[in-house]
């Protein structure tokens, strides 16, 4: 049985523009705070493409000041990376080496090469710093309660758990 077959369902079954938006938003929402919001800056004005595949889904975004931005499939697109649904999981949970699912061809990279391997470098040295982004969002003091509980429950730990379950 396929395990990301419910996942793959609303892929299939909702626009690429209503994905294309979400995916945007959440990415530039999650980088409020982080170390790799400056190591994107490089990047800027830059169009990356993620195809998945599998469920035929295509998101097209700009790299901007303000985070990420929703563009057309019409754009010059400087890094287009295809793959599988498991795969590109795999890749952003940290749970595969992205060499390896690059050199197994299970992930395409196209187009500009030194671009594509920042974006590559970068994404797997990311760590998500929890504290920075909820101090960023409501302060010092609210970080300061909240944090120690968000970190006793493990988030990433338990993100990485239940990807190993999609092998």
């Amino acid at each position: 049985m396929d395990k990301l077959a419910p996942l793959k369902l609303f892929l299939r079954t909702t626009s690429n523009s209503v994905h294309n938006v979400l995916f945007c938003r959440i990415c530039t929402d999650l980088m409020r705070g982080q170390s790799i919001s400056k190591k994107l800056k490089k990047l800027e004005g830059k169009v990356i493409c993620l195809t998945i595949s599998d469920t035929g889904n295509s998101w097209c975004f700009q790299f901007v000041e303000a985070g990420l931005k929703p563009v057309s499939h019409h754009t010059k697109i400087d890094v287009h990376i295809k793959g599988e649904l498991k795969n590109l999981l795999l890749l952003v949970t940290h749970n595969e080496d992205p060499d390896t699912l690059f050199f197994n061809q299970e992930l395409s990279l196209e187009g500009s090469t030194e671009d594509g391997l920042y974006l590559r470098n970068i994404l797997d040295a990311m760590e998500f710093d929890t504290r920075a982004y909820i101090q960023n969002i409501f302060g010092a003091s609210v970080a300061d309660a909240i944090v120690p509980f968000i970190d006793r429950i493990q988030p990433g730990v338990r993100l990485q758990a239940l990807s190993k379950l999609i092998r």
